[in-house]
């Protein structure tokens, strides 16, 4: 996989959501912005958007001092995903293809990814879900 020039407004984006997660300081916001900015002008697109991710956080972490700004929210949606996984346990179990079932549960969970959607949703995440039963 290598990066796109589509790709670029994502990351653009992921930059100022997880700084702003972390940081209320405009002066933050822009200054890591416009390390990433740099950072992104010398990428090598034959590369992939998780290594360009990977440069990115590091950055946003240098500049917060925050290790992870998607703490909170992967604490949040990790017991989210426990709470249904054990309300669809039966559902896999009783199914006609279990291993299918779980297949598409499997799948429906992708829809909690913070790196491409920064924002909670619990209605997009349910109905991720339903859809996979």
């Amino acid at each position: 996989m290598k990066t796109y020039l589509e790709c670029i407004p994502c990351f653009i984006r992921q930059t100022i959501d997880a700084t702003r997660k972390v940081c209320d300081d405009p002066a933050v916001v822009e200054a890591t912005l416009k390390k990433v900015l740099r950072e992104i002008s010398e990428f090598d697109l034959d590369r992939t958007p998780p290594e360009m991710a990977q440069k990115i956080h590091r950055l946003i972490k240098e500049e917060t001092s925050i290790d992870d700004p998607y703490d909170e929210l992967k604490s949040k949606s990790n017991i989210v995903a426990q709470k249904i996984a054990t309300e669809q346990a039966s559902v896999i179990a009783e199914s006609e293809f279990p291993f299918a079932t779980a297949v598409r549960f499997a799948i429906a969970g992708n829809i909690i990814d913070f790196g491409a959607k920064t924002t909670w949703d619990d209605e997009l995440i349910h109905g991720s879900f339903a859809k996979a039963t």
